[in-house]
């Protein structure tokens, strides 16, 4: 920026001494070009040095891994669409600032899961199962065998709901096939909400909320999630 100045002044003083009056407007234009330049070059390497320390290469343009999750809080929720806020902070400093809103669809085949916590006796059935198949993987292994491998049952399940069904003022996740950082209009593959863990519950060592998405924005901890 100081460079472009200097510029600027010395084509002022330049034009005044060719051509008077005529040369002065005449450098002074061709000065506030250079400097407009000049602070736009200065801007584009700036935003070059930054694109660097976030791995995306040396040039301005480079492309970046594409957003396809963000979230957001409801604020509409109509028969086959939804609307949510959405944080407009974005992580390059010289990029223009994110939607604030955005209409949500579901695209062919798309699905709005709703994630929520199995019952006491849900967990007492599935770990009984559990520990029975785990002994036979055990007698299996002793035995020479291939045992058929086994996981440790989740704490949660996940429920398919219409769209139209979602409440209103919910934080969601919404993923989609192809980038929608800038998308102010989202045809989604799922869209997922949470159900609430009473905060009474939430002792140490006990049932703890999922952990937010690690791609897109993270929906406001103030959202209201369903009771």
């Amino acid at each position: 920026m100081k460079n472009a100045k200097s510029v600027a002044a010395a084509l002022v003083v330049i034009a005044l001494v060719i051509g008077g009056a005529g040369g002065y407007y005449l450098g002074m234009s061709k000065a506030a070009a250079m400097a407009d330049a000049a602070t736009k070059n200065r801007i584009k390497q700036l935003e070059a040095d930054w694109m660097k320390t976030q791995g995306f290469g040396a040039e301005v343009g480079t492309p970046k891994p594409a957003v396809t999750s963000i979230g957001g809080r409801v604020t509409t929720v109509g028969e086959d669409y939804i609307e949510i806020e959405t944080s407009t902070a974005n992580t390059n400093p010289f990029a223009e600032p994110l939607p604030a809103k955005r209409r949500v669809t579901l695209a062919a085949g798309g699905k709005v899961i709703l994630v929520s916590r199995k019952s006491a006796d849900e967990m007492k059935k599935e770990m009984a199962a559990y520990e029975v198949a785990r002994k036979q993987m055990e007698k299996d292994l002793q035995a020479g065998k291939n045992p058929e491998l086994i996981g440790v049952p989740s704490a949660e399940k996940t429920t398919e709901i219409a769209i139209k069904d979602i409440p209103e003022g919910v934080g969601v996740q919404v993923t989609a096939d192809q980038d929608i950082e800038y998308a102010q209009t989202i045809e989604a593959k799922e869209i997922t909400l949470y159900e609430a863990i009473p905060p009474e519950e939430l002792t140490p060592g006990g049932p703890q909320p999922p952990a937010p998405s690690p791609t897109g924005p993270v929906p406001s901890p103030a959202s209201p999630v369903l009771p």
